[in-house]
């Protein structure tokens, strides 16, 4: 719970209490007090405007020395700005008119990762790395990945996934396409856009009776790593890839 409070007159106060703050819903309460015993307006004029619709004026029975009372509550399920307005009272203790704005916010799921990308590429895994897009309001407690060989990315969800992440098990020599998406206590994110990324060429070999894939490497410098093949285009070597 959070309150806003200011002043109005020589000893009014006027609060809104929002009494979810980081949550996906939640009231908003208006009040008002005065300590000055002179207050006394039976029919004290407020308004409201609250998920953007304005109240019109309405009245409140206030008594002077009578504390801290509540004019109303109201939920709200979205960020916005609520406004609580106070008419002339007559009375110095309340004064007015008095105008009183305060931004509330309400967390939703978290927006769209930006746009993932791709390391590492082997025939048959790569490295997919994003970055978050914000948090919706609330922290991110999960990335999700989906992936494929279909323009939908939607055929394998890869839970629990950290940045960068290490897929295996993928198609050589195929076009893949992914997607992210973070999650939070309000629930699924969106999803990122989606790439495409081409594995590399592999070879096979026949391993008692059956064809395996075989994946070729190369040492270099004491270390063995993927080989990836070129091919001449034009007098100029490129991946085939």
């Amino acid at each position: 719970m959070t309150d806003y409070i200011i002043n109005t007159g020589s000893t009014g106060k006027m609060l809104i209490r929002d009494t979810a703050p980081g949550a996906a819903s939640g009231n908003v309460e208006f009040w008002i007090t005065s300590n000055n015993s002179t207050t006394f307006d039976h029919s004290m004029p407020w308004a409201y405007t609250i998920n953007g619709s304005y109240s019109g004026w309405l009245s409140h029975n206030y008594n002077a020395n009578s504390g801290w009372n509540l004019l109303g509550s109201w939920n709200i399920t979205y960020s916005q700005t609520v406004t609580f307005y106070l008419g002339a009272t007559g009375t110095v203790g309340l004064g007015g008119p008095t105008t009183f704005n305060q931004a509330i916010s309400r967390a939703t799921v978290p927006p769209a990762p930006n746009l993932p990308t791709v390391s590492d590429v082997t025939p048959t895994s790569l490295y997919l790395s994003w970055t978050p897009n914000g948090d919706g309001g609330s922290a991110i407690t999960s990335y999700d990945i989906g992936y494929g060989t279909t323009a939908t990315a939607d055929s394998t969800l890869y839970t629990g996934a950290v940045s960068p992440q290490f897929l295996s098990s993928l198609t050589p020599n195929k076009l893949h396409y992914f997607r992210v998406r973070a999650n939070n206590a309000i629930g699924n994110g969106v999803w990122s856009t989606i790439i495409s990324q081409l594995t590399q060429p592999a070879i096979r070999i026949k391993d008692s009776g059956s064809w395996v894939l075989a994946v070729p490497y190369v040492k270099i410098a004491g270390i063995w790593k993927v080989a990836v093949p070129f091919v001449k285009d034009g007098g100029t070597w490129k991946e085939t890839t």
